[in-house]
């Protein structure tokens, strides 16, 4: 995920660097270096993008963060793994 997408994705969903750093339990800095290049993990992209795709809420990937169980409805576990599927594609990488 590009820099500009992930600036993209957070405005796309009114969300701050803030937020997000709360919600991905993320270091005080690391939002902010996602911003500016620092290249961002394949699996907190997944989970942008999900987010940015209406599949996921922000609680629900508080919920991950924590270690609760989140249980997507199957359509949205389907374009889940449709999401994954082309970004490892796109990335062998980010597995």
């Amino acid at each position: 995920m590009t820099p500009d997408r992930f600036r993209e994705i957070l405005a796309g969903l009114d969300l701050s660097q803030a937020r997000i750093r709360q919600a991905f339990g993320l270091g005080a800095n690391t939002a902010n270096r996602w911003a500016n290049g620092t290249p961002i993990p394949g699996p907190a992209a997944i989970l942008l993008e999900a987010m940015a795709a209406g599949l996921l809420e922000i609680g629900q990937v508080e919920d991950l963060a924590a270690g609760r169980r989140v249980v997507p409805p199957a359509d949205a576990l389907k374009a889940l793994q449709s999401q994954l599927a082309a970004i490892l594609a796109a990335d062998p990488k980010a597995a």
